[in-house]
């Protein structure tokens, strides 16, 4: 009889099996730990920053250019990449107050009065300033929950103040009225590289 003499190669499936059993647990701990939902929102929030940032610029451009804060009208003129939200700008000759969206940034459906305090309605950027002559103006826009689920994690509000810089506070201060200093309010933080 002619015997033949194979040597072994390759893996058996079982060997197989269960190195992808392995690697399946280890990528589900991988997953619950980086925390998907928390680096989506956190990303957002960075979006958000950005175009607060952007926004603010822009204001204080169109300040320089025009020798005063715009108008509610002058906004979408004076900045581009902005939607002023219908019916959610306040006309007036004393006060900058307007509503608007910046393209590109997607913002929470937290809001109840349209830029901070929670509810379940779309949120909105949003510039205020007591007097358009004068220098002051701040942009306020409801930041994302990093942890959605959480009903113990506090809702924050981004705020860019142009005298004093970037906060962070919590979204029951508030900042749209500037007889609050953000500086020195206990709800507010300055926001560092921004």
């Amino acid at each position: 009889m002619n015997k033949r003499n194979y040597k072994e190669q390759g893996f058996t499936l079982i060997e197989l099996l269960i190195v992808i059993v392995i690697i399946g647990i280890l990528s589900g701990v991988l997953i619950a730990v980086i925390n998907p939902v928390r680096q989506q929102n956190r990303s957002r929030n960075a979006t958000i920053k950005a175009s607060l940032n952007k926004a603010a610029f822009g204001i204080s451009t169109a300040r320089a250019g025009l020798g005063r804060l715009p108008s509610n009208s002058d906004l979408t003129e004076e900045l581009e990449n902005i939607t002023l939200v219908d019916g959610a700008c306040i006309e007036s000759t004393t006060a900058l107050e307007c509503q608007f969206n910046v393209s590109g940034t997607v913002l929470p459906r937290t809001c109840a009065n349209g830029y901070s305090t929670d509810g379940d309605t779309q949120c909105n950027m949003y510039v205020i300033s007591p007097e358009p002559e004068g220098a002051e103006f701040r942009v306020i826009a409801k930041a994302y929950k990093l942890n959605p689920g959480d009903d113990d994690e506090d809702s924050l509000v981004y705020v860019f103040d142009a005298g004093t810089g970037f906060y962070q506070c919590l979204s029951t201060v508030d900042v749209a009225d500037f007889t609050v200093d953000v500086s020195t309010d206990e709800g507010c933080t300055p926001e560092s590289g921004n």
